[in-house]
């Protein structure tokens, strides 16, 4: 998976905008558009790739996800992680994609 399938997942997975990320990490609507499309790749340890994670983490506090960290976000963008899960409301990373889909399938029935 690539970086702009991670960003991409974080949006969908805190049910915002692309606007309202940028917004919350302080970088450009139009920067934010390229992470996502792939044109470029913010490199580990920048300014854009701070404010990024912290715009990240950021809007999951205001949506009440307390488990999304800074770590968390920093290892899941640079595929550290391979996905991740929410359980008894917190996001968790892991490497195993039955545990992923094990609790994928619970979420979906809580939601339902």
């Amino acid at each position: 998976m690539e970086f702009k399938d991670r960003l991409n997942e974080y949006i969908e997975l805190l049910e915002c905008t692309a606007k309202e990320l940028a917004e919350s990490c302080g970088l450009s609507a139009a920067t934010i558009s390229r992470y996502r499309s792939g044109e470029r790749i913010p490199e580990a340890g920048t300014e854009n790739y701070e404010a990024l994670i912290a715009g990240i983490v950021q809007i999951a506090e205001n949506r009440k996800m307390p488990g999304v960290t800074a770590t968390s976000v920093a290892a899941a963008l640079t595929g550290e992680a391979i996905n991740g899960y929410h359980s008894e409301g917190k996001y968790y990373l892991t490497k195993n994609r039955d545990e992923v889909a094990y609790y994928r399938k619970r979420a979906e029935r809580l939601l339902s």
